[in-house]
């Protein structure tokens, strides 16, 4: 199964030079194309490596190559220049192993990834797995997502997460702020991970053992300003439609505020500011002001 990116960037730029299998790096090339239509801009990034001029990297850069290439070039440059273009121009790596050569270098795998932001991601190659590049390249392209998560770990002696998202945003999270007690479920921080079907989801096993997912966007409006605005208002105006959808309905079924507040036991006050946008309702206040109509909730709130 094709796991297609949920928020494909507006442009990406690639490498798949790092590739030594011209075959290889054609069947990449099209996928992208064919993934993000006119979007994809190929990039020289080994020539920018070269020439030392790493700040004029593009941001977004997704570099497909083979373990040994990205390996030679890593011991080659200062490991702070390394370092700093990852964080600043927001690069991933995304590197195969294919051939003797590149099991060679598996021992500076970890090094990499350390000096990489962890935005590097390794696969192993074999003749039969190739039918799978399909699903690499969409990978590929959901890792520089903003909502996808890279990376998320937990810290037991500041009790806090440090989570750090596709596009290159980064943060810690302390417990408080997560509100994990809310959950109703005595959940294990240290258990934390990303899902490995879905770069925008967080799991965590609570004490029996059962999962427990977190969505990226929640976790990312902890720490993105903007994206807790557009959310924010988002809600509103889902909010300002159900208010709409209870008025149209009562009033649709020729109920006053009144006849409604008897029926349910619900003050007219506050059945008067659900109508107006003024008051969120909880489900069960929901469900009382269905079945004072005689309609299902799902009714209740249907366009």
């Amino acid at each position: 199964m094709t796991l297609e990116p949920k928020h494909q960037p507006a442009t990406f730029r690639f490498d798949v030079s790092g590739i030594r299998n011209g075959r290889l790096q054609n069947l990449f090339v099209s996928r992208f194309r064919e993934i993000a239509g006119s979007r994809p801009i190929s990039c020289d990034f080994w020539s920018i490596l070269q020439s030392g001029h790493l700040d004029t990297l593009p941001r977004n850069l997704i570099v497909m190559t083979d373990l040994s290439k990205v390996a030679g070039a890593y011991q080659r440059l200062d490991r702070h220049s390394w370092t700093r273009a990852v964080r600043e121009r927001r690069l991933f790596f995304f590197v195969l192993v294919r051939t003797e050569r590149d099991q060679r270098c598996a021992g500076l795998v970890d090094d990499l990834v350390r000096a990489s932001d962890s935005r590097f991601s390794v696969w192993s190659l074999t003749s039969r797995e190739e039918e799978a590049r399909e699903d690499w390249v969409s990978r590929a392209i959901a890792a520089i997502d903003p909502h996808a998560i890279v990376d998320i770990r937990y810290s037991d002696l500041r009790k806090c997460f440090w989570i750090q998202f596709g596009d290159g945003l980064s943060s810690t999270l302390n417990l408080k702020e997560l509100d994990l007690k809310a959950t109703g479920s005595e959940l294990l921080p240290e258990t934390v991970t990303v899902s490995s079907d879905d770069s925008e989801t967080v799991e965590l096993l609570d004490i029996k053992g059962e999962k427990f997912e977190i969505d990226s966007r929640s976790l990312r409006a902890l720490v993105d300003p903007t994206l807790a605005e557009n959310l924010k208002r988002e809600a509103d105006e889902q909010f300002a439609k159900v208010s709409e959808r209870l008025r149209r309905k009562r009033t649709g079924l020729k109920v006053s505020q009144q006849e409604l507040a008897r029926r349910t036991g619900l003050e007219q006050a506050l059945i008067s500011k659900l109508e107006c946008g003024k008051h969120q309702p909880r489900f069960d206040t929901l469900r009382k002001y269905a079945e004072g109509l005689g309609l299902s909730i799902g009714d209740l709130l249907e366009a």
